[in-house]
């Protein structure tokens, strides 16, 4: 191609991108993917010529599921739960004392104590939560409820999954179906915390 060429024409010369046919593209991609051992993946939107991804509307993990579900809902209803039995300075303590493990970080203060909440600082809870609720439960229920204690655990745990799953960049059946029997089971549960059952 010489540089006498008008610009239209250098735009759509032969072996640009727009020019090369779908259908070829799409055999190129599938063939580097082979190569790199990479499993393909199907998008819905490529054959779509005005599709960009930056147009569709994001998910706000932040709001809906750190903010939302966990810190409005899943903690004032542990907390709540805890009081009730009097053992949140218990549970606070369990908190500070679980132990570093590679980058999560421990709370600097008791949990009744902090004022604001960075979205950082719910994202590290979420990961040693259970641990600190699984010994403080199974003697204060036993006692009291047999068999509740499990269900405490059980509706935190599946909540706890969907959040997690749900931050993943990419998407399959399985990754959905997982979401979706977790959410399920979830809502199944929940009543453990009505005032009913404690």
């Amino acid at each position: 191609m010489s540089d006498n060429e008008p610009v239209a024409t250098r735009r759509h010369h032969r072996n640009s991108p727009s020019s090369t046919p779908l259908a070829e593209r799409q055999r190129t991609a599938k063939q580097r993917q082979t190569t790199a051992r990479i499993l393909p993946t199907v998008n819905e939107f490529e054959e779509y010529p005005s599709y960009s991804p930056y147009s569709l509307w994001p998910f706000d993990w932040l709001h809906v599921c750190i903010l939302g579900m966990v810190k409005t809902h899943l903690m004032n209803w542990i907390t709540h739960y805890l009081d009730k039995y009097d053992v949140t300075d218990q549970w606070e303590v369990f908190l500070q004392r679980a132990p570093q493990y590679l980058e999560l970080t421990i709370l600097n203060k008791r949990y009744s104590h902090v004022q604001q909440w960075q979205s950082k600082d719910i994202r590290q809870l979420i990961h040693y939560l259970l641990a600190s609720l699984a010994p403080l439960l199974k003697p204060m229920n036993e006692r009291r409820h047999p068999g509740m204690y499990l269900r405490v655990l059980l509706t935190t745990r599946r909540l706890l999954e969907v959040v997690i799953l749900a931050q993943q960049r990419y998407h399959t059946e399985t990754s959905l179906s997982s979401i979706d029997n977790a959410l399920t089971e979830f809502h199944n549960l929940k009543d453990v915390f009505l005032p009913a059952h404690e």
